[in-house]
């Protein structure tokens, strides 16, 4: 009965206890507010069924509901049917056909009220077989069923039967012809007197049925054929009429007696002719009509080779292992059993056992490595375990090894690169033959190197020695390991003997270094590295103090900027300072150390320096350096004109050195002090009146200081004349550049035009002007020497007028000319090839060079013609990116310059390499020549000609580029070859562009077969006109030919196994002639003749025939006939004993052969004796027990449950059989399950599938014997598709408890890819698409507090979630876990009968069927 729970608040999986009457489920889930469940009742009466909730971390308990249900019983029902015809005195089946009785229950049956017998319920029908009407007449007929106390009792209506009386009283015999034998058909006829024709007559043995037919002129005959579990068995046949209206049935008297034994034949043993010592031989035969599981013997004559066990196909297969050379002639036997006869092969089958053969399978690398120990292994065939391979290494001496398990091995380690042959090779025992392997050629490499992570010494610190250590797995002692930063080698050191390599490592500045290790490699080892940078953090170690202090200028002057130089830790901060005035300065020692930085000014007298270095917050100990500043040298150069007039102002210069700006320099004429001059940027003027005619000396004066000199200029003369002139101090550019044309510019005053002004430096005359009208003068000077030139105009004056000069000289700086240099170069090339440099200038003269500069080496030094230079240079050997600058050195006249850098990338070499040429006829066994060319190759690099991955051979590249290997093909077909020239450090690999295929031939076959060997010639000797066979091996397909005397007598082909056999009739002429067999193979070579010795033919002879015996049965069953097969001499009496009674006595026909019967008296040995005149042989034969060939009864009770069922569930079909035999359940004629009836009962499950709804099911049983039942019906299979229940929709809040105007989100969970959409009432607040996990989520903002009822649908499915929103303000501080579900959510759970108030109410619990 089923029952569904509604529930209220209760979440999906939660469950519900189920308790009360009936049994079942004790829990039951909740899904989508309902729970589903059923309970089982044994007894009728009124039932109670309980159901609870317990309640969950979110959910209050519920109360419980009850549901109580009436349980009734079954109702049962029954009608009854009569067999037809029912005939007095004959058996009348009544039938009740049962409605809701169970299988094993009993159903009365009654006749005219009166019971005559009960019958058990199978499947839905009862059936009693014993009412036999004894009176023609009608009889009411009732089936009545008197209930149990789950069942209600019910009876069939009374229905009227018609009994005849039989007319005619029949009789029925039974004939069986032939005698019954396993395989062959023996007919049953049946003699029917008083019978009616197309009336059936049924046929049985032992009371099984065989067949039926139909009665015609009084005989019904069929056929029977006894199966091969039937020989030797007794069988009883009855024939059964089954009589008709006014027609009495009637039956035969039994036939019986015992089926005959299946008559068993061998074949001749199958073998291969020739065999080795210690070797398998199979040996096979065919045994037809024998019985599997029986002894098969292959004997040598009367030797047993092997013993077998006939297996169901029939055939015998037996492992024979030959431990002696020589002929074994191969029969085999057959002993016979009870029910099969005995039987051997016909003729001998030859088998020629020589020596054993040996081989030999080498395996190892193809490729190696030098110093890799490689294992060599020959797996043996045929040597025995101690013999001696011998490992033969190209260029090494040979290595013996000893043969294990059929193995021998040696550890081998490459010491050279290239390719290596080895060979593995045995030389043979006095039993077996030497045999060699395939030649295995090995590619030894460079020997693989791993490189591992450095390791540092602890504790590393700038200035301190760092030990770095790496071990170089696999690498060569003594080979350099550099120890990097990036590409900045730290330190070097070399591998020793334990494969570690270590060295110090001093580190200059603060920082974490990645180091790595890198191992060279050599001829014999790979290069590697650290797989992984080690990272080695530099802490400062002690801080050297600065140290080479000196001074700049190293003699100063109170006046001097003093710049103090020297050698500090690189990037340490160094402070130079002095206690006595605080001067400080502090500078950043550059990566070399140096540092300088500008103390400014001292004091003259004696100091002392002091210096530390700051480096890392770690500060060094202090250097002093004393130095001595002497005061400052002053110098006065005082200009002026030359002479003046009287009344005019000389304008006095003075140019001042060490004297500081706002000093006084006293100006006195004629040693009086006319006034003082205040210097300003060492200069200073004065203006002296000239107030009488004369000769004045002007000098300029300083007084000093502590720090200065005092100082005194030369004195100047000024002639104060009427006729005196001015000359100005000379404008021009301050800076100009050689070859530059300069204008030089003064003025006189009051000189006479035309006259000559030199422009001078120092005596030096630049150029020369005349005075123009307004007293001007000018000219042009081209500098050609760069420098500083101080400049005066000198006018020398003439008859009317004075010399003068400029006062002060003019200062003009004169640079070099500018120049440019651009380089452009090759941007790409090979190796080896031609790099062009070519530099365009500006600025530079013809004949002047330009360096050009590869990686800071010189390479060319071209000379610049026209502002070009060009040069070439022809690159390394090694490939990279080389960077190359174009440097002009300047003279004195043009500044030095230097180009941008460019890049050149330096490659490998390409090569190309030709398709490949065979030479002609290429044949599988013999040598084809690869050849191809290699265009930019180096001579002495492999070549690998290949066919596919496989190299077919290996050639170097010659001098010419070309290259070339011999290949020997192993077989015969297309092969696409193409060569690859592997590159090396300066060439890049490259290979044919397109394959050459090279088409091989068989080889032809010039070989003779070889000479047939095994050769047999039976029999020996043979009677005239008997056919001798020669059999033997021969290889295989290969044309046999035998000749007898030279002459040939027949032919034949040689099987795949080699084997033939050929047969001819015996003449007379043929006596004494010498047998030869020769094989001529499909090519038309002929193998020399095989020796089949001398024919031996005798005339023929005439013996009398020796009399034999054949039963059947081959067994004989104690009680059953037994037919007895008689041969010997045509017309000859034969006498047939069982010891010393007689079986029987004939006469045999003229064919020689004859018939009769014995029927044994009991199981056991008999030795049965044949006597034909005076010759006799006897025959044991074992008589066997009579055999059980009776089938068990169907299985009854059988019961089919679940029905209906749900494909995938579980289906149990059970009833009772014959104990101990093997039930089999087929549905729909395939067997689903099969189990033993253990006391008698059975149970058998399976899983049931669409596929088998509708068909019928059966159950049958068979005994240990193999006797298999009649089938029981089970029904049929009634079998629904399984249902998908659809994945309900869920929702959750977040926050658990919505508050109102804020967002909540809100989670969506069902089935994947489905819409689901979220209303509050007629409002839809989202829709969203479930993602391929059935997940999805949407966001919500209620509008205000209270109880909110959200509608969730997907697709047809609907569920509702209420939530509580609360008050923006409610903090809920109770209900921390808001939207939890008390039990009062339960609502009417079970319809509202259980209560009220926070707890729920539990209602009515509704059944959903009985």
């Amino acid at each position: 009965m089923t029952f569904t729970v509604d529930t209220t608040g209760i979440a999906n999986d939660q469950t519900v206890a189920i308790s009360g009457d009936g049994t079942g489920v004790a829990t039951a889930t909740v899904t989508g507010g309902k729970a589903t469940f059923t309970r089982s009742f044994d007894s009728t009466g009124t039932k109670n069924v309980q159901v609870s909730y317990g309640g969950s971390a979110i959910a209050q308990p519920a109360e419980p509901a009850t549901a109580t249900v009436e349980v009734g019983k079954i109702t049962s029902t029954l009608t009854i049917a009569a067999g037809t015809p029912a005939v007095a005195g004959s058996a009348v089946p009544l039938t009740a056909n049962a409605g809701g009785i169970p299988n094993g229950e009993s159903v009365d049956f009654y006749v005219n009220g009166a019971k005559q017998d009960s019958a058990p319920v199978n499947n839905g029908s009862a059936v009693y077989a014993g009412w036999v009407p004894g009176d023609a007449g009608t009889y009411t007929v009732q089936a009545r069923y008197a209930g149990s106390a789950t069942v209600t009792a019910s009876q069939s209506m009374q229905t009227g039967v018609t009994v005849t009386a039989p007319i005619n009283q029949t009789a029925t015999t039974l004939v069986v012809n032939p005698a019954p034998t396993p395989g062959s058909a023996s007919t049953l006829t049946a003699t029917v007197t008083g019978g009616q024709d197309g009336d059936t007559v049924a046929f049985t043995n032992h009371g099984t049925e065989i067949g039926t037919t139909t009665l015609s002129g009084g005989v019904a005959s069929i056929e029977w054929t006894p199966a091969a579990g039937q020989a030797n068995q007794s069988y009883s046949l009855v024939a059964r009429y089954a009589g008709s209206e006014g027609f009495a049935p009637s039956a035969s008297a039994p036939e019986t007696g015992t089926v005959g034994r299946i008559q068993a034949a061998v074949t001749d043993v199958t073998a291969d002719a020739t065999a080795t010592v210690g070797e398998q031989v199979v040996l096979s035969a065919t045994v037809s009509g024998g019985e599997a599981g029986q002894i098969i013997e292959f004997r040598d004559g009367d030797t047993v080779l092997e013993t077998v066990t006939l297996p169901a196909s029939g055939v015998a297969t037996a492992y024979w292992t030959p431990t002696a050379t020589g002929e074994y002639h191969v029969t085999a036997h057959y002993d016979g059993t009870s029910t099969t006869t005995p039987a051997q092969s016909p003729q001998a089958t030859t088998v020629t056992v020589g020596l054993k053969a040996s081989s030999i399978e080498l395996t190892g690398p193809t490729s190696s490595s030098v110093g890799s120990s490689e294992t060599l292994t020959a797996e043996t065939t045929g040597i025995a375990d101690g013999q001696t391979i011998t490992f033969e290494i190209q260029g090494e001496q040979s290595r013996p090894a000893q043969v294990a398990d059929g193995k021998a091995s040696i550890d081998w380690t490459p010491t050279t690169t290239g390719s290596h042959t080895i060979r593995a090779v045995y030389a043979g025992s006095d039993t077996v033959a030497g045999s060699e392997s395939v030649e295995l050629v090995v590619v030894v490499d460079t020997r693989q190197t791993t490189t591992s992570t450095v390791t540092a010494s602890a504790d590393p610190k700038t200035g301190v020695p760092v030990t770095l250590s790496a071990t170089v797995d696999g690498g060569a002692e003594g080979v350099d390991v550099q120890f990097r930063n990036g590409d900045q080698v730290l330190c070097t050191a070399q591998v020793g003997a334990d494969g570690t390599a270590s060295c110090e490592w001093t580190p200059e500045q603060v920082s974490d270094v990645a180091v790595t290790a890198h191992y060279a490699g050599n001829e014999t080892t790979s290069a590697s590295q650290s797989g992984t940078a080690t990272t080695v953090s530099v802490a400062q170690g002690d801080v050297a103090a600065p140290s080479g202090l000196t001074i700049s200028p190293a003699t100063p002057t109170a006046a001097d900027i003093l710049t103090v130089s020297g050698t500090a830790p690189a990037g340490s901060e160094v402070t130079v300072f002095l206690f006595t005035n605080n001067s400080e300065c502090t500078a950043t020692a550059d990566a070399s150390g140096a540092f300088q930085c500008e103390l400014g000014t001292l004091p003259a007298g004696q100091h002392e320096l002091n210096a530390y270095a700051l480096l890392n917050n770690e500060q060094s100990g202090t250097t002093t350096l004393p130095v001595s500043v002497s005061t400052i040298s002053t110098n006065i150069e005082l200009a002026g004109p030359g002479s003046i007039q009287p009344g005019e102002t000389a304008d006095l210069s003075l140019t001042t050195t060490g004297i500081a700006d706002g000093e006084q320099v006293d100006i006195l004429v004629n040693g009086e002090k006319k006034g003082s001059a205040t210097v300003t940027g060492g200069e200073a003027t004065y203006q002296w009146l000239a107030e009488a005619t004369g000769t004045f000396t002007i000098t300029a004066s300083y007084a000093g200081n502590a720090s200065t000199e005092a100082a005194t200029s030369a004195p100047l003369t000024i002639t104060v004349d009427e006729a005196a002139t001015q000359t100005s101090g000379v404008t021009a550019p301050g800076s100009v550049t050689i070859g530059e044309t300069v204008p030089l510019q003064a003025t006189v005053t009051r000189g006479t035009p035309g006259v000559d002004v030199q422009f001078r430096t120092g005596t030096d005359v630049l150029c020369t002007g005349q005075v123009a009208a307004d007293g001007s003068v000018a000219c042009d000077w081209t500098p050609t020497t760069a420098g500083t030139v101080a400049i005066r105009a000198h006018y020398p004056g003439d008859a009317t007028t004075s010399a003068s000069q400029s006062p002060k000289a003019t200062s003009i700086t004169v640079g070099k000319t500018a120049s440019r240099v651009a380089l452009e170069a090759t941007d790409s090339v090979v190796v080896g090839g031609t790099i062009t440099f070519t530099v365009t200038t500006t600025g530079i003269a013809d004949g002047q060079t330009v360096d050009i500069v590869v990686g800071g080496n010189v390479v060319a030094s071209p000379t610049v013609t026209g502002g070009t230079a060009t040069a070439t240079w022809t690159a390394p050997a090694t490939a990279g990116t080389l960077t190359a600058t174009a440097k002009y050195g300047g003279n004195d006249a043009v500044a030095d310059s230097e180009s941008t850098p460019v890049s050149i990338d330096v490659g490998v070499a390409q090569t190309q390499t030709s398709a490949v040429t065979a030479s002609a006829d290429a044949t599988a066994g013999e040598p084809v020549r690869l050849s191809a060319t290699v265009t930019g190759g180096v001579t002495g690099v492999d070549v690998q000609f290949r066919g596919g991955t496989d190299v077919l051979c290996t050639g170097q590249v010659a001098a010419d580029g070309s290259v070339a290997c011999d290949w020997v093909p192993a077989a015969a077909g297309a092969v696409s070859v193409i060569a690859h020239y592997l590159g090396d450090d300066t060439t890049g690999a490259s290979q044919s562009s397109t394959a050459t295929t090279v088409t091989v031939a068989e080889a032809p076959d010039t070989e003779a077969p070889a000479t047939p060997a095994g050769v047999t010639v039976l029999p020996q000797p043979v009677t005239v006109g008997e056919q001798v066979t020669v059999s033997g091996t021969a290889e295989a397909g290969s044309s046999v030919k035998v000749t007898v005397g030279g002459d040939e007598v027949c032919t034949a082909t040689a099987a795949a196994d080699g084997a033939f056999t050929c047969s001819f009739d015996a003449t007379e002429t043929m006596d004494g002639k010498p047998v030869a067999v020769t094989a001529t193979d499909a090519a038309g070579n002929t193998s020399e003749a095989a020796d089949g010795g001398t024919l031996q033919v005798e005339s023929e002879v005439v013996d009398p025939v020796a009399p034999t015996v054949t039963l059947t049965p081959a067994q004989p069953v104690a009680g059953q006939p037994v037919a007895l097969a008689l041969t010997g001499e045509p017309g000859a009496e034969v006498v047939v004993s069982a010891g010393a009674d007689e079986v029987c006595s004939i006469t045999l026909g003229q064919d020689g052969k004859g018939s009769c019967e014995w029927t044994p008296g009991a199981e056991g040995q008999v030795t049965l004796t044949v006597t034909a005149g005076e010759q006799s042989v006897t025959k044991t034969v074992t008589v066997a027990e009579a055999p059980d060939t009776e089938a068990p009864a169907a299985p009854a009770g059988v019961t089919v449950l679940p029905q209906p069922v749900t494909v995938g569930d579980k289906v149990t079909v059970s009833g009772s059989a014959e104990a101990g035999s093997t039930v089999t359940v087929t549905v729909g004629g395939d067997e689903v399950c099969s189990v033993t009836a253990t006391g008698g009962t059975f149970t058998c499950s399976f899983d049931a599938t669409e596929a088998m709804d509708g068909k019928p099911v059966a159950v049958t049983a068979t005994d240990a014997a193999g006797n298999t039942s009649p089938a029981a019906d089970g029904g049929s299979m009634e079998v629904k598709s399984e249902v998908v229940t659809p994945t309900e929709p869920t929702i959750t809040f977040d926050p658990a408890q919505p508050v109102a105007g804020e967002k909540a989100q809100i989670a969506v969970t069902g089935g994947a890819g489905e819409q689901v959409v979220i209303t509050h009432g007629e409002t839809e607040i989202c829709r969203v698409t479930l993602d391929q996990d059935g997940k999805g989520s949407c966001e919500w903002t209620p509008a205000a507090q209270g109880q909110v009822s959200l509608t969730v649908t997907v697709g047809d499915q609907m569920v509702t979630k209420t939530v509580t929103v609360r008050a923006a303000d409610d903090d809920d501080d109770d209900n921390p876990s808001t939207g939890s579900l008390d039990m009062g959510s339960l609502g009417g759970l079970f319809g509202g009968a259980g209560g009220t108030g926070s707890s729920g109410s539990l209602g009515s619990l509704s059944s959903l069927g009985s």
